[in-house]
């Protein structure tokens, strides 16, 4: 299963702000067009009198005669993706707000605060003991994979206890690292479930409650690999 490439011009367009042509913060959604815009940027285009501030700045479909702000949408999902996608981003805004509020000697609003200790349990998530296990307290599950193909050379060993947090990714490196001495190559391996070729990012969890759930472990899977 060939990986294909994204670049950032092709999905620019879906987390930016058009008022603003910067990444979206605070990202607010108008329900009735769905176009999304930062929160600061529709925020001063609602409460600008001289423009009809009932209509989308982008489409022209209408708002709310009333009170446009009441149909305004948050939307969480896009602004976690936008931050993920555009490196630094989350941590520019944060520190902007802070300085922000600093120098006009202002209490930090709850938002903020919330932003402010997500990043602090994430920070702590991250300080790990040099001497730890990473997957000590992780659920273990117990895998069996094969060939598909008896003309390939069997596997050192086929049962392997692993995290299920473990992804099929992980499990081609392994492969890879197996066979060709390079886990670097394991863009060439398959990894199969029942004929069905599995997704990359599928967990050994998430693949032990789905299309394995009715089964007694090892989980088994098959393996095939590319002649290119």
């Amino acid at each position: 299963m060939r990986e294909k490439t994204i670049h950032y011009k092709d999905i620019n367009v879906f987390i930016t702000c058009s008022l603003c042509n910067g990444y979206l913060i605070d990202a607010a959604t108008i329900p009735e067009c769905l176009h999304t815009f930062c929160k600061t940027c529709i925020a001063a285009y609602l409460d600008n009198d001289e423009e009809d501030n009932t209509r989308c700045p982008k489409c022209d479909s209408v708002i709310d005669h009333v009170n446009p702000w009441r149909v305004l949408v948050f939307d969480r999902t896009l602004q976690s993706i936008a931050y993920k996608l555009v490196p630094h981003l989350y941590k520019e805004e944060i520190e902007r707000q802070i300085a922000y509020y600093k120098e006009r000697d202002l209490p930090y609003p709850p938002a903020l605060v919330e932003k402010l200790q997500e990043k602090r349990d994430e920070e702590e998530q991250q300080i790990i003991p040099s001497n730890s296990d990473l997957h000590i307290y992780d659920d273990q599950v117990a895998i069996c994979i094969e060939t598909r193909v008896k003309d390939l050379q069997p596997l050192p060993r086929k049962f392997i206890i692993c995290s299920s947090n473990a992804t099929v990714t992980h499990l081609k490196k392994l492969l890879a690292k197996m066979i060709f001495e390079d886990p670097c190559q394991y863009r060439k391996i398959d990894i199969y479930l029942d004929e069905q070729i599995l997704g990359k990012d599928h967990t050994m969890r998430f693949i032990s409650l789905t299309k394995w759930r009715h089964k007694m472990p090892p989980i088994c899977f098959t393996y095939n690999v590319s002649s290119d």
